[in-house]
């Protein structure tokens, strides 16, 4: 079970707009790249609070529906929420992967959902900046596609931390979540610019924090 507070496709019967939304975004994340198959998608957002887990949570969830072994990243080392939504521990996670103290299929843990797993956050014991490295994230996530095969990365803001550049780059692509409640077009604007400065791939961008009302009227 994920936890209440957040709002999932689990809690919606097939077909209803909220549920197709996440749909589209996995058929145009897989299918619609040009040829380019996206096996590790990271999720981002200018500003913290974007709504990177939700989106995160929803598209691991919808990913594992159609059959695939997939897997959850926490990559957000200074405001984990992944392993508070499927009702984990924290620790061992990605920071202990990291630093060299776990394996990551020690850190791994399976959800109640079936063909999705999780590797929570973790809890670093030095800055995340030094852990977040590009030559230790590169060997964890080759490690990792071999043994799944779609990847979601939960990351921070973009704007705040430099740590979402360093696991873009070695991502397949990145989306970038924009929340509706207002996000101005100049931080979605910067936000692009700087994943674009290390030669991340954009897939595109989420419109968040919809509610599924809004969603259903808009649908109409």
């Amino acid at each position: 079970m994920v936890a209440q507070r957040f709002t999932t496709i689990a809690k919606f019967q097939p077909g209803v707009p909220f549920v197709e939304a996440y749909g589209l975004l996995l058929v145009s994340l897989v299918l619609g790249q040009n040829g380019n198959p996206v096996h590790v998608v990271a999720i981002t957002t200018a500003h913290e609070g974007g709504g990177t887990t939700t989106t995160a949570l929803n598209l691991g969830m919808m990913v594992a529906r159609t059959g695939r072994k997939s897997l959850i990243i926490d990559a957000n080392l200074r405001k984990p929420d992944m392993h508070t939504a499927f009702g984990v521990e924290q620790a061992p996670g990605l920071a202990e992967v990291l630093a060299g103290t776990k394996q990551a299929g020690e850190a791994v843990r399976p959800t109640s959902i079936p063909n999705l797993s999780i590797l929570p956050a973790g809890k670093p014991g030095v800055p995340p900046q030094a852990l977040l490295v590009p030559q230790r994230l590169e060997a964890i996530v080759a490690d990792l596609r071999g043994k799944y095969e779609f990847i979601v990365v939960d990351t921070p803001s973009v704007l705040k931390y430099p740590d979402t550049l360093n696991l873009a780059r070695i991502t397949d692509g990145t989306v970038l979540v924009v929340p509706a409640d207002g996000s101005s077009r100049r931080a979605q604007q910067e936000a692009r610019r700087r994943l674009e400065r290390v030669d991340a791939r954009i897939l595109g961008a989420v419109l968040n924090k919809v509610s599924p009302r809004e969603v259903v009227a808009l649908s109409s």
